[in-house]
């Protein structure tokens, strides 16, 4: 298993303003500096549009956030939905009967509704 190789905010930057600078193409630089050419555009790209925000951590979570991300989307789940099914139908069905070309449309939906509040 490869480990995920990481760099330096100050890496970073001296690697796009060599991109930048430089008279050679972006595979070149890549190569030069030992990093594939699509990472050096992508770096090159944030830092285009986020300025001096960029690069301000590690690209993913660490495990425990991803722990109380799960745990916060379980409670989500628990939480009531916001149009129940009682609700929902009769709109469903009054869109199906006023306008024809929706019929499908609306039998659809409908299957997909009461798939997801079983």
């Amino acid at each position: 298993m490869t480990t995920k190789k990481t760099y330096s905010k100050e890496f970073k930057r001296e690697a796009v303003n060599l991109l930048e600078t430089s008279d050679k193409i972006g595979a070149d630089v890549a190569l030069e500096l030992g990093i594939k050419r699509n990472q050096l555009y992508k770096w090159r790209e944030e830092l285009k549009i986020k300025s001096d925000d960029a690069f301000q951590g590690p690209g993913r979570r660490p495990a425990d956030q991803n722990d109380q991300v799960a745990q916060l989307k379980e409670e989500l789940a628990m939480l009531p939905k916001p149009a129940s099914k009682e609700f929902m139908l009769p709109v469903i069905s009054w869109i199906m009967f006023t306008d024809r070309q929706s019929f499908h449309l609306g039998q659809v939906a409908c299957q997909h509704w009461m798939q997801k509040s079983i």
